[in-house]
C-alpha cells in the first residue's frame, strides 16, 4: 500500500516517509442449492441471501532509506463491514481488522545480487497473532527468488521476474499444520503491467508475499 520510491524525505540521512490508502469491494456468493443438510428448514440455509457485496478500506505506512531498509505499518478490513448471508435476527458476522507490522534490510553483495531478510507480523482485533519470517535474493535486479516460514502454518517459497514494464511472480504454500492432512497447499500468480514505469517495481514497491 504505501510505496518506497515516492516518499518525500524526512531525516538528513536520506529517509522518506511514504503513505497509501486503496478501496476494496468484495462480492461473497453462497450456493444454497449445492448444499447438503439433514433439515431444509433449519434457519441459517432457509433465510440466507445468495450474495453479498461487501465495500471496505486498507491504509498504511512505510518509513525506510532506499537501498538500506524499511519499516511498514498497515491495516486491511479497515471499515470492519458485515459479511452475513443471514438477517441480523438471526446472526451477523463482522469483518475484523488485521494490522500488520513490518521490517526488513537490504544487504548488497555485488551489483548482480542483493539479499533482502524481512519478517512481519500480524495481530487481529480478537488476538489471533501470526508471523512471516524469510530471504529474498535480488538478482541483476530482474530476476528474484527466496521463502519464508509462517508460524504454525506454512512454508512459502517463490520467484519471479521483474522486466520493467511486466511484472511476474508465482508462489507455493506449503501447509505444515495441521490442516495439512486436507489441503495440497494453495497457489499464487501475480502479473504487474507498468505504465509510465521508470524503475523497477522491486526497486519501488513494497513486495507482497
Amino acid at each position: 500500500m504505501a510505496t518506497r520510491g515516492n516518499g518525500n524525505p524526512v531525516t538528513s540521512g536520506g529517509a522518506k516517509i511514504a503513505f497509501g490508502l486503496s478501496g476494496v469491494i468484495s462480492q461473497y456468493n453462497l450456493f444454497k442449492d449445492k448444499f447438503v443438510v439433514d433439515d431444509p428448514d433449519d434457519e441459517a440455509i432457509k433465510y440466507a441471501e445468495n450474495s453479498l457485496i461487501v465495500p471496505d478500506a486498507a491504509c498504511g505506512l512505510s518509513f525506510y532509506k532506499p537501498d538500506n531498509w524499511w519499516i511498514n505499518l498497515s491495516v486491511a478490513q479497515l471499515l470492519g463491514g458485515k459479511v452475513s448471508f443471514l438477517n441480523k435476527e438471526n446472526l451477523e458476522n463482522r469483518q475484523i481488522r488485521h494490522y500488520f507490522a513490518e521490517l526488513g534490510y537490504q544487504y548488497t553483495i555485488s551489483n548482480a545480487l542483493r539479499l533482502e531478510p524481512s519478517a512481519m507480523v500480524k495481530i487481529t482485533e480478537t488476538g489471533i497473532y501470526q508471523a512471516d519470517i524469510g530471504l529474498n535474493a535480488l538478482i541483476k535486479k530482474m530476476f528474484y527468488i527466496g521463502c519464508y516460514y509462517r508460524t504454525n502454518d506454512a512454508i512459502l517459497p517463490f520467484f519471479g521476474i521483474d522486466a520493467r514494464n511486466v511484472c511476474f511472480g508465482y508462489s507455493y504454500g506449503i501447509v505444515i499444520s495441521d490442516i495439512g492432512n486436507y489441503t495440497n497447499g494453495s497457489h499464487e500468480i501475480i502479473l504487474i503491467i507498468k505504465l509510465n514505469n521508470t524503475k523497477s517495481s522491486l526497486d519501488s514497491e513494497v513486495g507482497s508475499r
